[in-house]
């Protein structure tokens, strides 16, 4: 039995609502940015007994976007706080740039959200890799710099939110005392980025502080997950890779004194999903002819680690000599360029089948087109040998897809021993299984 094969672990799963998954199964007239459409997604995620919807969010937004709507999304954050009171046992986790934004006001806001859901609030945390011009005339500063950054707001963040004991909160009504002041401090930190002293406005939540995910492979990346975080989006274009990432970010929290038996791996996990093996094809089929490759050209070329495709033969290979060398040299996007220049280095294949890899499968997740059956089985294969411990499912075809998930593949799971049947616990902890 390989690391972490319980006989009692099970599957754990996150649903990424993506704004434009969302806009695509409103009713016909509806607006894009209504909070019905996703309280609707959340309850029916909740009643599947999913861990958590995740929403990422950018700060990149351009008129050519506007016709896919790609990017075009609400804030991540208050979209999931809206989603607080409409549910009760989902976790809720939005993507925050610690490029663009501030500790105080992050911890603030995060830990808000965790009280408001009694405890089921996430984030991930990343450095961004665009969305500079937004916030003035400053290039955005290179990737180790972003890290070093990203490594002080977290140490501001926690720091924050130990400022208050676990017992500090009293809610004594007698003698008119909401807290031990006592059990309160001020928090002071100076480093390179931050000069800070404060206290948090909130003590700690039902579950004691917000789940701290993070999404980012690069070297800086996968120390900076083994680090801090307690949960990891990963990007692997295969089981074979994904194995090699999981084995080395369990390596790195492992040497780092952490116990990786509390650090969850969940790569990005597309998937197309058919009653038989033949409908399946055809669904992916018929997605594949309706693609929009001239739209997907300056997408892919950015995520090839920014190179102009304009003009070039849709049918024909990419030409090499355009690709970056050395994708870890990069400013911006390493790990998913390396996985994009991989797609296009490949012998036979084409710009188009880029094209194709970057719109269905968001620049190297994996993507699998199976029957019911063969998606529980491909789920069992990368949990049970190595490759994750939970999945974050995404679903390009769309429609009914995700209700074909939740009616037809969670049952099969579930009879193979591989998933619950009830949530474990009331915090998005608990159910994680993270909870000290």
């Amino acid at each position: 039995m390989t690391h972490g094969q319980a006989k009692d672990r099970k599957i754990k799963l996150g649903y990424h609502l993506s704004p434009q998954a969302s806009w695509l199964a409103a009713e016909p007239g509806a607006s894009p940015y209504a909070v019905g459409p996703l309280v609707a997604v959340a309850r029916k995620a909740e009643a599947a007994l999913i861990d958590a919807l995740f929403r990422a969010d950018s700060f990149s937004f351009s008129p050519d976007q506007a016709a896919s709507f790609r990017y075009g999304a609400v804030d991540a954050q208050l979209a999931l706080a809206s989603l607080a009171a409409a549910t009760t046992r989902i976790g809720l986790v939005a993507t925050i740039s610690t490029t663009f934004t501030e500790p105080y006001a992050t911890a603030r806001q995060v830990l808000t959200l965790d009280h408001l859901s009694s405890g089921r609030a996430g984030w991930n945390a990343v450095t961004s890799h665009q969305g500079e011009r937004a916030f003035g005339p400053q290039p955005i500063p290179d990737q180790a710099t972003r890290y070093r950054r990203a490594g002080e707001f977290l140490e501001v963040v926690n720091g924050l939110w130990s400022s208050w004991d676990r017992d500090a909160l009293l809610l004594d009504r007698d003698s008119r005392r909401f807290a031990d002041a006592a059990r309160v401090r001020r928090f002071a930190y100076r480093g390179d980025f931050f000069d800070i002293e404060g206290t948090s406005a909130l003590p700690p939540s039902p579950q004691g502080r917000p789940v701290q995910f993070q999404a980012g492979a690069s070297g800086e990346g996968k120390a900076f997950a083994a680090r801090f975080a307690e949960a990891v989006f990963s990007a692997s274009p295969d089981i074979g890779h994904a194995r090699g990432i999981y084995a080395e970010l369990k390596q790195l929290v492992a040497a780092g004194g952490r116990d990786p038996e509390k650090f969850l791996v969940f790569p990005g996990f597309g998937l197309i999903l058919g009653k038989t093996q033949e409908e399946a094809d055809d669904i992916h089929r018929n997605l594949t002819d309706g693609l929009d490759f001239e739209a997907g050209r300056k997408g892919a070329g950015y995520y090839l680690g920014e190179v102009d495709l304009t003009g070039l033969d849709l049918d024909a290979p990419v030409p090499l000599h355009l690709l970056p060398t050395d994708p870890s040299r990069l400013p911006r996007r390493r790990s998913r360029a390396a996985l994009m220049q991989a797609v296009a280095r490949k012998p036979g294949n084409t710009l188009r089948d880029v094209i194709r890899s970057f719109l269905l499968s968001d620049g190297g997740h994996f993507l699998t087109v199976q029957s019911y059956d063969g998606a529980a089985a491909e789920l069992e294969r990368w949990f049970a040998t190595g490759a994750a411990d939970g999945f974050l499912l995404s679903f390009p075809a769309r429609g009914d897809q995700f209700d074909r998930f939740i009616e037809h593949v969670i049952p099969r799971l579930q009879d193979r021993g591989l998933y619950r049947r009830a949530y474990e616990g009331e915090t998005l902890r608990q159910n994680l299984g993270l909870a000290a």
